[in-house]
């Protein structure tokens, strides 16, 4: 396999369990934060922090890259995370059988 096909298939493989982890980590601070974009950039801010910044950060010690490129990268993605979080927060709003905390 190509190593171009490869880099390709593990970014997506990457950005999609990215995504289950965020919907998965706003599916769990929902009860206690409420629905909502607030709830939704909590968790967007989340999985940037651990996917992106803690990974960029640790690696300024290596001296793989220069500094700025290690700085500019993570800023760049910044926005990523939070903003798929608070569209799907503002879309999917609360139902009646949503906030039942018990199954009948």
């Amino acid at each position: 396999m190509d190593t171009s096909v490869t880099a390709s298939l593990l970014i997506l493989v990457l950005n999609g369990v990215e995504g289950i982890v965020a919907v998965w980590l706003y599916a769990v601070i929902r009860p206690r934060y409420g629905p909502g974009p607030k709830t939704a950039l909590l968790a967007g801010f989340t999985v940037w922090l651990v996917g992106w910044l803690i990974p960029t950060l640790s690696a300024i010690p290596l001296n793989l890259f220069p500094l700025w490129v290690l700085l500019v990268v993570p800023g760049a993605w910044l926005n990523l995370p939070w903003a798929r979080c608070w569209v799907r927060g503002s879309i999917k709003k609360p139902t009646r059988r949503s906030r039942q905390t018990h199954f009948p």
